[in-house]
Protein backbone atom coordinates (compact mmCIF):
# COMPACT_ATOMS: atom_id res chain seq x y z
CA UNK A 1 0.00 0.00 0.00
CA UNK A 2 2.83 2.40 0.85
CA UNK A 3 4.41 1.77 -2.55
CA UNK A 4 1.13 2.61 -4.30
CA UNK A 5 0.74 5.80 -2.25
CA UNK A 6 4.31 6.86 -3.06
CA UNK A 7 3.80 6.19 -6.76
CA UNK A 8 0.44 7.96 -6.67
CA UNK A 9 2.07 11.05 -5.21
CA UNK A 10 4.83 11.08 -7.83
CA UNK A 11 2.49 10.57 -10.77
CA UNK A 12 -0.07 12.99 -9.36
CA UNK A 13 2.48 15.80 -9.27
CA UNK A 14 3.19 15.30 -12.97
CA UNK A 15 -0.49 15.11 -13.82
CA UNK A 16 -1.19 18.25 -11.77
CA UNK A 17 1.47 20.06 -13.81
CA UNK A 18 -0.34 19.07 -17.00
CA UNK A 19 -3.71 20.14 -15.63
CA UNK A 20 -2.28 23.50 -14.59
CA UNK A 21 -1.38 23.97 -18.25
CA UNK A 22 -4.99 23.06 -19.06
CA UNK A 23 -5.99 25.89 -16.73
CA UNK A 24 -4.25 28.30 -19.07
CA UNK A 25 -6.42 27.01 -21.91
CA UNK A 26 -9.54 27.41 -19.77
CA UNK A 27 -8.48 30.98 -18.95
CA UNK A 28 -7.95 31.69 -22.66
CA UNK A 29 -11.54 30.63 -23.32
CA UNK A 30 -13.08 32.55 -20.41
CA UNK A 31 -11.23 35.77 -21.21
CA UNK A 32 -11.65 35.54 -24.96
CA UNK A 33 -7.90 35.73 -25.54
CA UNK A 34 -8.26 32.83 -27.98
CA UNK A 35 -11.26 32.03 -30.19
CA UNK A 36 -12.45 28.75 -31.71
CA UNK A 37 -10.71 29.41 -35.03
CA UNK A 38 -7.43 30.07 -33.19
CA UNK A 39 -7.73 26.76 -31.35
CA UNK A 40 -8.45 25.01 -34.64
CA UNK A 41 -5.24 26.43 -36.08
CA UNK A 42 -3.26 25.47 -32.98
CA UNK A 43 -4.65 21.96 -33.25
CA UNK A 44 -3.45 21.71 -36.86
CA UNK A 45 0.05 22.76 -35.79
CA UNK A 46 -0.01 20.26 -32.93
CA UNK A 47 -1.27 17.19 -34.76
CA UNK A 48 0.83 17.72 -37.88
CA UNK A 49 4.37 19.21 -37.64
CA UNK A 50 4.69 18.98 -33.85
CA UNK A 51 3.52 15.36 -33.61
CA UNK A 52 5.82 14.32 -36.46
CA UNK A 53 8.78 15.99 -34.72
CA UNK A 54 7.97 14.37 -31.36
CA UNK A 55 7.97 10.91 -32.91
CA UNK A 56 11.05 11.48 -35.09
CA UNK A 57 12.99 12.88 -32.14
CA UNK A 58 12.09 9.83 -30.04
CA UNK A 59 13.76 7.58 -32.63
CA UNK A 60 16.83 9.80 -32.97
CA UNK A 61 17.59 10.18 -29.28
CA UNK A 62 17.51 6.55 -28.08
CA UNK A 63 20.27 4.03 -28.89
CA UNK A 64 19.54 1.04 -31.10
CA UNK A 65 19.76 -2.31 -29.31
CA UNK A 66 17.78 -5.47 -28.62
CA UNK A 67 15.96 -3.78 -25.76
CA UNK A 68 14.52 -1.18 -28.11
CA UNK A 69 13.23 -3.87 -30.47
CA UNK A 70 11.55 -5.58 -27.51
CA UNK A 71 9.96 -2.27 -26.53
CA UNK A 72 8.75 -1.75 -30.10
CA UNK A 73 7.05 -5.14 -30.31
CA UNK A 74 5.58 -4.88 -26.81
CA UNK A 75 4.07 -1.46 -27.47
CA UNK A 76 2.51 -2.68 -30.72
CA UNK A 77 1.07 -5.77 -29.03
CA UNK A 78 -0.30 -3.67 -26.15
CA UNK A 79 -2.16 -1.42 -28.58
CA UNK A 80 -3.73 -4.36 -30.40
CA UNK A 81 -4.69 -6.02 -27.12
CA UNK A 82 -6.22 -2.82 -25.70
CA UNK A 83 -8.27 -2.39 -28.87
CA UNK A 84 -9.48 -5.99 -28.72
CA UNK A 85 -10.54 -5.68 -25.07
CA UNK A 86 -12.28 -2.37 -25.74
CA UNK A 87 -13.99 -3.87 -28.77
CA UNK A 88 -15.49 -6.63 -26.63
CA UNK A 89 -16.86 -4.09 -24.16
CA UNK A 90 -18.20 -1.94 -27.02
CA UNK A 91 -20.70 -4.69 -27.87
CA UNK A 92 -22.56 -3.80 -24.68
CA UNK A 93 -23.95 -0.67 -26.37
CA UNK A 94 -25.79 -2.49 -29.18
CA UNK A 95 -29.22 -1.33 -27.94
CA UNK A 96 -28.36 2.37 -28.00
CA UNK A 97 -29.66 4.62 -30.82
CA UNK A 98 -27.36 4.27 -33.88
CA UNK A 99 -25.90 7.81 -33.81
CA UNK A 100 -25.11 7.49 -30.12
CA UNK A 101 -24.08 3.81 -30.29
CA UNK A 102 -21.21 4.57 -32.68
CA UNK A 103 -19.91 7.30 -30.38
CA UNK A 104 -20.08 5.09 -27.28
CA UNK A 105 -18.35 2.17 -28.98
CA UNK A 106 -15.60 4.29 -30.46
CA UNK A 107 -15.09 6.21 -27.22
CA UNK A 108 -14.84 3.00 -25.22
CA UNK A 109 -12.29 1.40 -27.54
CA UNK A 110 -9.97 4.30 -28.38
CA UNK A 111 -8.03 6.46 -25.93
CA UNK A 112 -6.43 9.87 -26.37
CA UNK A 113 -3.12 8.13 -26.92
CA UNK A 114 -1.28 10.93 -28.70
CA UNK A 115 -2.73 14.10 -27.24
CA UNK A 116 -2.42 13.10 -23.58
CA UNK A 117 0.04 10.20 -23.59
CA UNK A 118 3.03 11.73 -25.35
CA UNK A 119 3.25 14.70 -22.93
CA UNK A 120 2.78 12.44 -19.91
CA UNK A 121 5.31 9.88 -21.16
CA UNK A 122 7.81 12.67 -21.67
CA UNK A 123 7.19 14.03 -18.17
CA UNK A 124 7.39 10.65 -16.41
CA UNK A 125 9.90 8.65 -18.44
CA UNK A 126 11.69 11.01 -20.79
CA UNK A 127 12.80 10.08 -24.29
CA UNK A 128 12.50 6.32 -23.79
CA UNK A 129 8.88 6.68 -22.69
CA UNK A 130 8.12 8.80 -25.74
CA UNK A 131 9.71 6.12 -27.94
CA UNK A 132 7.39 3.41 -26.59
CA UNK A 133 4.28 5.59 -26.78
CA UNK A 134 5.21 6.67 -30.33
CA UNK A 135 5.08 3.04 -31.47
CA UNK A 136 1.75 2.60 -29.68
CA UNK A 137 0.41 5.73 -31.44
CA UNK A 138 1.53 4.49 -34.87
CA UNK A 139 -0.33 1.19 -34.45
CA UNK A 140 -3.25 3.08 -32.93
CA UNK A 141 -3.55 5.24 -36.06
CA UNK A 142 -3.75 2.16 -38.26
CA UNK A 143 -6.52 0.73 -36.10
CA UNK A 144 -8.47 3.96 -35.72
CA UNK A 145 -8.70 4.48 -39.49
CA UNK A 146 -9.77 0.89 -40.17
CA UNK A 147 -11.63 -0.73 -37.26
CA UNK A 148 -12.49 2.67 -35.76
CA UNK A 149 -14.09 3.90 -38.97
CA UNK A 150 -16.04 0.66 -39.30
CA UNK A 151 -17.72 1.35 -35.93
CA UNK A 152 -19.44 4.29 -37.64
CA UNK A 153 -20.52 2.05 -40.55
CA UNK A 154 -18.55 4.21 -42.94
CA UNK A 155 -15.56 2.17 -44.05
CA UNK A 156 -14.40 3.53 -47.41
CA UNK A 157 -11.22 1.92 -48.67
CA UNK A 158 -9.97 4.92 -50.67
CA UNK A 159 -10.51 7.36 -47.81
CA UNK A 160 -8.93 5.03 -45.24
CA UNK A 161 -5.82 4.44 -47.36
CA UNK A 162 -5.42 8.18 -47.96
CA UNK A 163 -5.81 8.98 -44.25
CA UNK A 164 -3.34 6.27 -43.28
CA UNK A 165 -0.71 7.49 -45.73
CA UNK A 166 -1.06 11.12 -44.67
CA UNK A 167 -1.43 10.53 -40.93
CA UNK A 168 1.19 12.43 -38.87
CA UNK A 169 1.77 9.47 -36.55
CA UNK A 170 2.67 7.15 -39.41
CA UNK A 171 4.70 9.84 -41.19
CA UNK A 172 6.75 10.29 -38.02
CA UNK A 173 7.39 6.54 -37.77
CA UNK A 174 8.11 6.27 -41.52
CA UNK A 175 10.82 8.92 -41.16
CA UNK A 176 12.17 7.97 -37.75
CA UNK A 177 12.11 4.17 -37.78
CA UNK A 178 14.51 3.68 -40.76
CA UNK A 179 16.93 6.18 -39.20
CA UNK A 180 16.68 4.27 -35.92
CA UNK A 181 17.19 0.82 -37.49
CA UNK A 182 20.06 2.05 -39.71
CA UNK A 183 21.63 3.88 -36.75
CA UNK A 184 21.84 7.13 -38.70
CA UNK A 185 23.21 10.06 -36.68
CA UNK A 186 21.24 13.22 -37.33
CA UNK A 187 23.35 16.42 -37.55
CA UNK A 188 22.75 18.97 -34.81
CA UNK A 189 21.57 21.59 -37.28
CA UNK A 190 18.54 19.34 -37.99
CA UNK A 191 18.11 17.74 -34.57
CA UNK A 192 17.91 21.08 -32.77
CA UNK A 193 14.87 22.52 -34.62
CA UNK A 194 13.17 19.10 -34.48
CA UNK A 195 13.64 19.16 -30.72
CA UNK A 196 12.36 22.72 -30.44
CA UNK A 197 9.14 21.83 -32.24
CA UNK A 198 8.78 18.64 -30.21
CA UNK A 199 9.00 20.70 -27.01
CA UNK A 200 5.83 22.54 -28.07
CA UNK A 201 3.82 19.31 -27.78
CA UNK A 202 3.01 19.36 -24.06
CA UNK A 203 1.97 23.02 -23.63
CA UNK A 204 -0.03 23.10 -26.86
CA UNK A 205 -1.85 19.82 -26.15
CA UNK A 206 -2.80 20.83 -22.63
CA UNK A 207 -3.85 24.36 -23.61
CA UNK A 208 -6.15 23.01 -26.32
CA UNK A 209 -7.62 20.41 -23.97
CA UNK A 210 -8.26 23.04 -21.30
CA UNK A 211 -10.00 25.27 -23.81
CA UNK A 212 -12.29 22.41 -24.79
CA UNK A 213 -13.11 21.58 -21.16
CA UNK A 214 -14.18 25.18 -20.57
CA UNK A 215 -17.06 24.64 -23.00
CA UNK A 216 -18.43 21.59 -21.16
CA UNK A 217 -21.88 21.66 -19.54
CA UNK A 218 -22.33 19.82 -16.22
CA UNK A 219 -26.13 19.70 -16.49
CA UNK A 220 -27.76 16.26 -16.74
CA UNK A 221 -28.72 15.26 -20.29
CA UNK A 222 -30.36 12.26 -22.01
CA UNK A 223 -27.98 9.34 -22.48
CA UNK A 224 -25.80 10.14 -19.47
CA UNK A 225 -26.28 6.62 -18.07
CA UNK A 226 -24.64 5.03 -21.10
CA UNK A 227 -22.02 7.77 -21.07
CA UNK A 228 -21.05 6.88 -17.50
CA UNK A 229 -20.82 3.20 -18.46
CA UNK A 230 -18.48 4.09 -21.32
CA UNK A 231 -16.34 6.19 -18.99
CA UNK A 232 -16.00 3.35 -16.47
CA UNK A 233 -15.02 0.91 -19.19
CA UNK A 234 -12.58 3.29 -20.89
CA UNK A 235 -10.93 4.65 -17.74
CA UNK A 236 -10.94 1.61 -15.44
CA UNK A 237 -11.95 -1.73 -16.94
CA UNK A 238 -9.79 -1.72 -20.11
CA UNK A 239 -6.63 -0.50 -18.31
CA UNK A 240 -7.12 -2.99 -15.45
CA UNK A 241 -7.39 -5.93 -17.85
CA UNK A 242 -4.40 -4.75 -19.89
CA UNK A 243 -2.31 -4.38 -16.75
CA UNK A 244 -3.08 -7.99 -15.84
CA UNK A 245 -2.27 -9.19 -19.38
CA UNK A 246 1.01 -7.29 -19.58
CA UNK A 247 2.15 -8.50 -16.18
CA UNK A 248 1.19 -12.07 -17.12
CA UNK A 249 3.36 -11.67 -20.21
CA UNK A 250 6.31 -10.66 -18.03
CA UNK A 251 6.36 -6.93 -18.86
CA UNK A 252 7.76 -4.89 -15.96
CA UNK A 253 9.40 -1.61 -15.04
CA UNK A 254 9.43 1.50 -17.24
CA UNK A 255 8.23 -0.47 -20.27
CA UNK A 256 5.08 -1.53 -18.42
CA UNK A 257 4.44 2.03 -17.27
CA UNK A 258 5.02 3.41 -20.77
CA UNK A 259 2.51 0.96 -22.26
CA UNK A 260 -0.07 1.72 -19.58
CA UNK A 261 0.04 5.50 -20.16
CA UNK A 262 -1.85 5.41 -23.51
CA UNK A 263 -4.03 2.51 -22.33
CA UNK A 264 -5.17 4.57 -19.32
CA UNK A 265 -5.72 7.82 -21.21
CA UNK A 266 -9.23 9.31 -21.54
CA UNK A 267 -11.52 8.99 -24.56
CA UNK A 268 -9.92 9.86 -27.92
CA UNK A 269 -10.44 13.37 -29.23
CA UNK A 270 -11.04 11.74 -32.63
CA UNK A 271 -14.43 10.63 -31.27
CA UNK A 272 -15.89 14.08 -31.97
CA UNK A 273 -14.09 14.36 -35.30
CA UNK A 274 -15.44 11.04 -36.55
CA UNK A 275 -18.91 11.84 -35.24
CA UNK A 276 -18.84 14.97 -37.39
CA UNK A 277 -17.39 13.19 -40.43
CA UNK A 278 -19.84 10.29 -40.32
CA UNK A 279 -23.02 12.07 -39.16
CA UNK A 280 -23.17 10.63 -35.64
CA UNK A 281 -24.09 12.54 -32.46
CA UNK A 282 -21.30 15.16 -32.36
CA UNK A 283 -22.58 16.96 -29.23
CA UNK A 284 -22.76 13.66 -27.35
CA UNK A 285 -19.22 12.84 -28.48
CA UNK A 286 -17.92 16.18 -27.19
CA UNK A 287 -19.65 15.56 -23.85
CA UNK A 288 -18.12 12.09 -23.59
CA UNK A 289 -14.63 13.45 -24.32
CA UNK A 290 -14.98 16.29 -21.83
CA UNK A 291 -16.22 14.16 -18.93
CA UNK A 292 -13.65 11.46 -19.69
CA UNK A 293 -10.81 13.99 -19.62
CA UNK A 294 -12.11 15.50 -16.39
CA UNK A 295 -12.46 12.09 -14.68
CA UNK A 296 -8.96 11.10 -15.81
CA UNK A 297 -7.57 13.66 -13.35
CA UNK A 298 -8.22 10.99 -10.72
CA UNK A 299 -8.13 7.70 -12.61
CA UNK A 300 -4.92 8.33 -14.59
CA UNK A 301 -2.59 8.94 -11.64
CA UNK A 302 -4.28 6.13 -9.69
CA UNK A 303 -3.80 3.57 -12.47
CA UNK A 304 -0.22 4.62 -13.16
CA UNK A 305 0.57 4.55 -9.45
CA UNK A 306 -0.74 0.98 -9.21
CA UNK A 307 1.26 0.10 -12.34
CA UNK A 308 4.42 1.51 -10.82
CA UNK A 309 3.84 -0.39 -7.58
CA UNK A 310 3.11 -3.81 -9.11
CA UNK A 311 5.46 -3.49 -12.07
CA UNK A 312 8.69 -3.28 -10.13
Amino acid sequence: MSAILTSFGTVSLRVVELFLLMGVGLLCHKTGWVKDDGIAQMTNVLVKPVTVCVIVESFLTVPFDQTRLTQLLTAAAACVAATAVGGCFALLFRRQPPARRAVLRFGTVFSNSGFMSLPLASALLGEEGVFVVSIYVAVFQCLIWTYGVSLFGAFEKKRVVRQLLTNPGLIGVAVGLPLFLLRVRCPGVLLSPIGMLADCNTPLAMLITGYSLAKMSLKKQPGDGALVASLLLRLLAVPAILLCLLRAAGVTGPLLLACMIPVSAPTASNTALFALLFSADEAYAARLISFSTLCSMLTLPLLLAVTGAVGG
